[in-house]
């Protein structure tokens, strides 16, 4: 799995809409693109939807990764450099912006991936 392979990513709304579909046991990850999926929740991981950012991407994020372990190695290096090179210091400075939601979602998911990590 590649998360650069591919540039395919969801807009909020329909991962929005996607992520509810996984969560109410509509869909199943092995029915989706897994790899897509995870590139659309890194994307969004800032967004300003309460729902989407808190109870969708870092749930989710926290099933796939802690509760089911359904991330290979390779796809979690691959998050975690994301995260480390493009999410964790995004928009630092700024004022008036959104962009602390990126960061602090940003570490909660690092959070996830060292403590699978050390597992």
């Amino acid at each position: 799995m590649n998360l650069q392979s591919d540039k395919t990513v969801l807009c909020e709304n329909d991962l929005k809409v996607l992520l509810s579909e996984i969560k109410s046991g509509q869909k199943a990850w092995e029915d989706i693109d897994l790899v897509m999926a995870v590139r659309s929740m890194c994307t969004h991981i800032g967004s300003k939807d309460p729902v989407l950012r808190d109870k969708l991407i870092y749930t989710l994020f926290f099933q796939l990764i802690i509760e089911d372990n359904l991330l290979e190695s390779d796809l979690l290096k691959e998050i975690l450099q994301n995260c480390l090179n493009h999410l964790l210091f995004y928009g630092i400075g700024d004022k008036e912006t959104d962009t602390v939601f990126t960061r602090a979602f940003t570490t909660l998911l690092i959070a996830l991936i060292l403590f699978r990590d050390n597992e």
